[in-house]
Parts: structure tokens; sequence; C-alpha cells
């Protein structure tokens, strides 16, 4: 007799279609069939016709690859700009791996003979077979093939038979959500969108043309964003709860106990947010302490702990609270911290609560985590908030050169040219011949002469260079650059 059970993810999926139905979908979705429109004609006028499709293909790749990753860091909502689950070279390295999954069951369709462009008359009872085949590959591949390819640490998991049992291993149910999610909430967003366009055709051809393109744009995002962010909350992992719970058991979050009945909405100063099950969490109980209510049935697995949904927006309403209530605020995130999966924006904002209050070998310490985190996940602005906190004491980071050149880039590109400039500095010190710091740091003298109008500081970065890299290839803009600074300094300056 089979167990009956109910898992977090159930409810996700729910969420997550009703969120990709917004504006945001509609953003994504006219970007790119402009993108797509416009490369197309490009490619047909130049006589490139058969490159559209592989070309498509890519575009379509790396677009939900942003998604996936999104909804493997536990964002519900956002649009393809947004960076929540990391940089575009983690989309990227998870778009390239995705591609070659796709290649695996491709590649031998096309060495049987199908072709993308044949038509009518190479309709064989052979081609009608493959064509069949690719429609139906086309349909129920992506999901796998999305979520073995954000889970994967290298392109040997692609092919790994364990990391696959890993994935999908007492999780058909969820798998089979994704498709019924995808498929019925896709077929229902057509059938209310007909109707509008329908109405627009009848009153004005060019009007329901309009309209029609607006519907099928919003179609394109949606069914990415869906697609994308359903195969990353798929990869969080296996996030069971028994059936056997009672829904009137409420547990508070991190360690507090159970109560009977209807529980009373707390008000705390700070909200803290709930993880992605409901009130029945007895698996979140088991990781956080709490204990269970008497006669429930124990969870049938431990899994990990959830992760920290729109980390951003609960940090920065913390930290608005920091200079009134420092120890509440810090209070705070000890709880995210506790009860949610690690994450570098709690990790960050808690080294940079100790460091602010003289606590700086507690600082430290967070920072050792917070900042592997930050690198492997994309966010590189956290990294530049570490750094410049913890600037007297950032030998103790052991920070090695590639990280400091992505903090110091990464503070160039929010406007704070002097943490940038101490980050390429540091790494010049020790190794004058490091073409990629010396670029940089001429770029940061080039905008605090033009940007911030101070050529004394900018003539200081020019000299430091002029000391140390004497001998680089770049010699001749470090003069042209000390004289330019001279020349303002003096009152001379030419305009730009």
């Amino acid at each position: 007799m089979s167990v009956a059970e109910t898992t977090q993810f159930s409810g996700v999926a729910g969420r997550v279609l009703w969120g990709t139905m917004s504006l945001r979908s509609l953003l994504t979705g006219v970007l790119l069939g402009l993108t797509i429109f416009i490369s197309n004609w490009v490619l047909i006028v130049a006589h490139a016709a058969s490159f559209t499709t592989p070309f498509n293909h890519i575009l379509f790749a790396f677009v939900v690859a942003r998604f996936v990753l999104n909804g493997q860091f536990g964002e519900w909502e956002g649009s393809v700009f947004s960076g929540a689950g990391g940089s575009w070279v983690d989309v990227l390295q998870v778009g390239i791996r995705y591609l070659v999954l796709n290649f695996v069951w491709l590649l031998p369709l096309i060495f049987a003979g199908l072709h993308p462009d044949m038509g009518p008359a190479m309709m064989t009872q052979k081609m009608i077979v493959l064509g069949a085949l690719y429609i139906i590959a086309s349909i129920l591949t992506p999901p796998l093939m999305l979520i073995v390819s954000v889970s994967a640490d290298n392109f040997a998991d692609l092919f790994t038979a364990q990391h696959w049992k890993d994935l999908f291993s007492g999780r058909l149910v969820d798998l089979f959500a994704i498709y019924a999610t995808y498929t019925g909430g896709m077929a229902m967003a057509v059938l209310l969108s007909a109707p509008t366009v329908i109405i627009a055709f009848a009153i004005n051809f060019r009007f329901g043309a309009v309209v029609g393109s607006v519907a099928l744009c919003f179609l394109l995002g949606m069914s990415l964003d869906l697609l994308g962010r359903l195969c990353g909350f798929f990869a969080l992992g296996d996030l069971t709860t028994p059936e056997a719970a009672s829904p009137e058991v409420a547990l508070s979050p991190a360690g507090a106990s159970p109560q009977a009945g209807p529980a009373t909405p707390a008000q705390p100063t700070t909200p803290s947010p709930r993880p992605i099950a409901g009130p029945s969490n007895l698996a979140t109980a088991s990781v956080t302490g709490a204990p269970m209510a008497a006669g429930a049935a124990p969870p049938i697995s431990s899994p990990k702990k959830p992760p920290l949904m729109n980390a951003n927006e609960h940090v920065e309403q913390i930290m608005a609270r920091f200079s009134r209530d420092p120890v509440a605020a810090t209070s705070a995130l000890e709880e995210l911290r506790t009860s949610y999966a690690p994450c570098p924006q709690v990790t960050a904002a808690l080294c940079l609560c100790h460091s602010r209050t003289g606590e700086t070998d507690e600082a430290l310490r967070l920072a050792g985590e917070a900042l592997p985190l930050a690198f492997e996940r994309g966010h590189s602005f956290i990294a530049v908030d570490i750094f410049k906190a913890l600037r007297a004491h950032v030998a103790k980071l052991d920070l090695n050169r590639e990280q400091i050149l992505i903090i110091a880039g990464a503070a160039a590109t929010k406007g704070d040219l002097s943490t940038a400039g101490e980050a390429y500095s540091m790494i010049l010190v020790k190794d004058a011949g490091e073409i990629r710091a010396v670029k940089g740091l001429l770029q940061v003298a080039e905008r605090v002469l033009r940007e911030k109008n101070n050529p004394e500081v900018a003539l200081r970065i020019y000299r430091f260079l002029e000391q140390k890299c004497s001998g680089s290839p770049l010699a001749e803009d470090i003069s042209r650059g000390i004289a330019q600074a001279e020349r303002r300094l003096a009152g001379t300056a030419t305009p730009a």
C-alpha cells in the first residue's frame, strides 16, 4: 500500500505560475521578440537563413538559464534582468550545459535525416516520424535538461548516472507537477488571451495584429519564465513533508513551540519571512529544533533548510533599523541565518553589523563565510561592502588575486572609485606586471579626473602607476594621464 504524501514543491508550483502572469513576462517577451525579429531579419538578408533556427535555440537557452538560476536561489518573481541567481557568467555556464544535453538527443535525429528547413515536398514517412520525435522530445526533455544543468557542478555531472539519480529519485510527483503546471498554465494563458485578440481583429485588422503581437510576446516571456523558475525551485532539493501532519499546528520560526488551534498573528518589529512550506512544516521543525506536536507522524526525511526568499528586501528592512537599535537588528539577522539556508546577503549584513560595533574578530569570521558564497553566486557587490568595511584588516580575508580583481571591478561599476583604486593598488604592490590591475587603475584615474573633476587625486594615482609600472606596455598612457592631470591643476586644461 503506497503512502500518500504531499510536498512543499506542490505549493511552490502554483505560486510560481501566478508570479509569471505579470508585466515582467511581457517585458521579457517584448525584448526577446524584438531580438529574434531583428537578428533573424539580418540573417535572412545576409543569405544565412539556415542559421536562424540554431540562433533562436541558443537565445532561448540563455534566457531560460537566467530564470532557472533565479528560481534555484529562491526568487519568486523577476524579469530577465534580475541577477538573484548569479552573474551572466553563471548563466552562460548553465546555458552551455543545457545546449550540450539537447544536442545529445538532437544530433542522432539530424544524422538520421531530420532537417530544420524541410518543406512539404520532403514529407516522406521517415520525415514524419523524425519530425514527430523532434516535437515530442522538444516538449518532454527541457525540464529534465534544465534541472540537470543547473544542479551540475561541472560537465562530467551531466553524464553521471548518480547525479541524475540524486536529482529525480523519489521525486516523480514533483517532476510531473512541472509538466502539468507548465502545459496547463500556458494553455490557460492562451485561452485567457484569445478573446481580447479576437475582439481586436473584429474591430480592425491592424489593431488586431498589434494586440496579437503583444499577446504573443507575453506568452513567450511567460513560457520561459515559468519553465525556468519551476525547474529552478525543483533543483532546490527534496522538501517532503508528511500528509499526516495536522494543519492546525502552527510553528513559529526557529524553535518556537507549537500551539494548537489557529495561531494569533504576531506583529514583530521586523517581520521574519516564512519558509516555503505551509503551517504544517514539521520538516523545518526537525532542522531548527522545534518540538513536534503530540501524535504527529515523524517527518519522512530531514531536508535542507529552505532558501530565504527575497533576501535583499528582508536584509534592507533590518539594516534600516541598525542605527536606532543595533542589538535588535543583529538578533533579527541571526534568526534568519539560523532558520534558512546559507545566504550571502544575510551573512554579509551580520559581518557589517559586527564591524560597525567594533567586534572585528566576529566580523572577520563572518566575512570568511560570506565571501565564498558571494563569489560563488556572483554577488560581487556584497564582496565590495565587506572589503570596504574591513579594509584595515583586509590581509586577514585571504583574498586571492582574481577575487580582488572582481572586487575592484564591481566597486568601479558602483562608482566607488576609492575602493576600486585601493583594490587595484593592492595587486600592483605585489605584482606590478598584472596588466589587468594597471588597466583598471588607469580607468579609475581617468574617471576621477573626468567625473569627479579632481586632478590632484588623479595625479597621485598616475604617479603611483609611474613609480610601480614604469616598464608596463601602458607606460605611454600613464605619461599622457600625468600630463593631462598637470594641465588641469595648472588651470590650462583643454576641453575633452
